[in-house]
C-alpha cells in the first residue's frame, strides 16, 4: 500500500539533520566546496543555519513527508530577505566549525548576489531524498508550494535535463543563461503569475 504524501511547512520539531543533509545534496558544486567535502560538518553547520536568521531558516522551508519521514524539501525566500553573513558565521561557531576562505568565496559569489534581485519568490533549493526518488515527489512538492498570483525564480544547472523538464512542466521558462559557481553553465528560470491553480497531486504517480 502506497503511503500518503503530505506537503507542509517545516517546524523546529522536525528532523532538522535530515533537512540539512538534503540541502547539502542539492548542489554538487557549492556545498562540497564550501565544506571541503565534509558532509557531517555541513549537516551540523546547516542545521544551525536552519535554526538561525539565515536564508535557510525553518520558516522558509516546505517539506514533503511520507510515512512520517521527510522525503523532500523546498527552500525559498523573498528577494527582500538579506543573506546575513553575521548569522551564518554564528552558525559555524555554534557547530564548532571554522568558516574559512571557502565560505567567504561562496558568500561573495553566491549568497551575497541573492540580494537586490527582481521581485518575487526565489527557490534556492529543491531536493528529494534518494530513497524516495522516482515517485513524483518533487513535482508534488513544488505543486503544493507554488501559488497563483506570485512570481517565482530559480536557477538550474543546464546539464540537469530532468530538473529543467520538471520546472518547465510547472510553468517555468528559461529567461537567461549564465556561468554559475565554479563555471557551471546554468539557466535562470521564471514562473510568472498564473490564473489557474496547479494541482498539488498531479505528479504523485510518476
Amino acid at each position: 500500500m502506497e503511503q500518503e504524501l503530505i506537503v507542509r511547512d517545516l517546524t523546529p520539531q522536525d528532523d532538522i539533520r535530515t533537512v540539512a543533509r538534503l540541502i547539502y545534496e542539492t548542489d554538487e558544486f557549492i556545498y562540497p566546496y564550501m565544506f571541503s567535502s565534509r558532509p557531517e560538518e555541513a549537516e551540523c553547520v546547516l542545521g544551525q543555519m536552519i535554526a538561525a536568521d539565515t536564508v535557510y531558516h525553518w520558516s522558509h522551508i516546505k517539506t514533503a513527508v511520507v510515512g512520517g519521514r521527510i522525503a523532500g524539501i523546498v527552500v525559498w525566500h523573498k528577494y527582500t530577505l538579506k543573506a546575513s553573513r553575521r548569522a551564518m558565521l554564528e552558525a559555524y561557531a555554534r557547530a564548532d566549525a571554522v568558516a574559512d576562505e571557502r565560505f567567504e568565496r561562496v558568500y561573495n559569489d553566491y549568497f551575497g548576489l541573492l540580494e537586490g534581485e527582481p521581485e518575487g519568490v526565489y527557490i534556492a533549493n529543491v531536493c528529494v531524498d534518494k530513497a524516495f526518488r522516482g515517485r513524483g515527489i518533487a513535482k508534488a512538492l513544488l505543486g503544493g508550494f507554488l501559488r497563483d498570483g506570485e512570481t517565482y525564480h530559480l536557477e538550474a544547472v543546464q546539464q540537469n535535463a530532468a530538473a529543467v523538464r520538471l520546472y518547465e512542466a510547472l510553468g517555468f521558462r528559461v529567461t537567461g543563461e549564465y556561468e554559475g559557481f565554479g563555471g557551471v553553465p546554468c539557466y535562470r528560470m521564471t514562473r510568472p503569475p498564473r490564473d489557474e491553480k496547479l494541482s498539488a497531486d498531479s505528479g504523485i504517480s510518476q
